[in-house]
């Protein structure tokens, strides 16, 4: 089984009660590697060239940016914490994690891989159809398009907030928490975490994105005719943030249109991926303190809106996200045994709890802040 090594107990405080162990018949973290590498091997089976062209890219880019960043980040904290023996503060804190946080990263560079490979087949297993109902019923719910709404609500400044987050800060945090999951974390925490993203990745991104078939509203004119959405581009080309919004959809036609596989190819507005992945860290988050669950949530809800703003979903996209998160977050914690939100006290891995608390890195911290 994929688990970090046990870490040593601490005395606990009396009013802290440490969790039960899992049900035995939760799958472990190896049934999780080997459903990750089963989806793997289907997006390879069903368009092998193109995921080997995904992979590539993917890899690249992990090496590039997310492997510098992260060894940026262990060397500051063993720097800052551990200035007498920084060597030292390294082994103890994360040596026996490496091997772990190794093979989880690997093997979600190897999935998402494969999500990126069934999401430039949408089209191609089920034509884009679905658009004409997203819109008509965002304009049901909400009296007009819910883009028009927002752009009326916000300033026109909002979207140099919004383009960053969007796009560079939520692909950052989608690598990020994984990261931090797999080297800081260990037990039922950590398991939730990965089975609800791997079931996320499948059930939202896959399933679902091709079952409701759409392109959302930037995409609409091209795709389904028409100029409904036309005020929309022209409302985004009014501004230099807006207009990098436009670039990359056109980047994205051309990719689809030439069948060139290139970084973040792909077409899909229903759900929405951006909302449903945001909505996880949030949902995972709100047991680690006020401060930090408040900060994952507030980003939650600002990429709900950035969605919506950018025209990249109708705004129903990110409903039907957060409805099928929820139930996933549900179903995983009720077969664990964990509550849906507050203070998790840890639980070593691959081990039955002792009723002492962890120090550190087996899970969630219950020292109170």
């Amino acid at each position: 089984m994929l688990t970090g090594a046990p870490t040593k107990g601490a005395s606990a405080p009396a009013k802290v009660q440490a969790l039960p162990s899992p049900p035995a018949a939760w799958p472990d973290e190896t049934r999780l590697a080997l459903v990750c590498l089963a989806y793997t091997f289907s997006a390879c089976l069903y368009a092998p060239q193109q995921y080997y062209s995904f992979l590539s890219i993917y890899v690249q880019a992990a090496v590039v940016t997310v492997l510098p960043s992260v060894g940026l980040v262990v060397l500051g904290a063993a720097l800052s914490k551990g200035r007498a023996a920084p060597l030292g503060y390294l082994k103890e804190k994360f040596a026996d994690q490496f091997l772990y946080a190794g093979a989880t990263v690997g093997i979600f560079i190897l999935s998402i891989s494969a999500f990126t490979t069934w999401k430039y087949n949408i089209p191609a297993l089920v034509p884009f159809y679905a658009d004409t109902f997203f819109a008509d019923l965002d304009r049901s719910l909400f009296g007009a398009d819910a883009w028009r709404i927002l752009h009326d609500l916000l300033p026109e400044w909002s979207i140099l907030l919004i383009q960053p987050l969007y796009s560079a800060v939520w692909f950052s945090l989608w690598f990020g928490v994984v990261g931090y999951v797999a080297l800081r974390l260990n037990g039922p925490v950590r398991q939730r975490y990965l089975w609800a993203l791997a079931a996320t990745i499948v059930t939202v991104g896959t399933i679902l994105a091709t079952l409701l078939s759409s392109v959302g509203p930037v995409f609409y004119d091209q795709f389904i005719g028409g100029t409904r959405f036309s005020d929309l581009r022209v409302a985004l080309a009014s501004t230099s943030a807006g207009s990098d919004t436009i670039r990359y959809a056109d980047y994205l036609s051309e990719s689809y249109r030439s069948g060139e596989s290139t970084f973040g190819s792909g077409i899909s507005a229903m759900p929405s991926m951006h909302v449903a992945i945001a909505f996880l860290n949030a949902l995972f988050f709100t047991s680690h303190g006020r401060r930090i669950a408040a900060a994952f949530w507030a980003f939650a809800v600002v990429i709900a809106v950035s969605s919506v703003y950018t025209g990249w979903h109708y705004a129903v996209d990110g409903c039907v996200s957060v409805v099928a998160v929820a139930i996933i977050w549900f179903a995983v914690s009720r077969a664990l045994g964990l509550p849906l939100a507050g203070r998790i006290p840890a639980v070593a891995a691959g081990r039955p709890s002792s009723g002492k608390p962890d120090r550190g890195r087996s899970g969630v911290s219950t020292r109170r802040r």
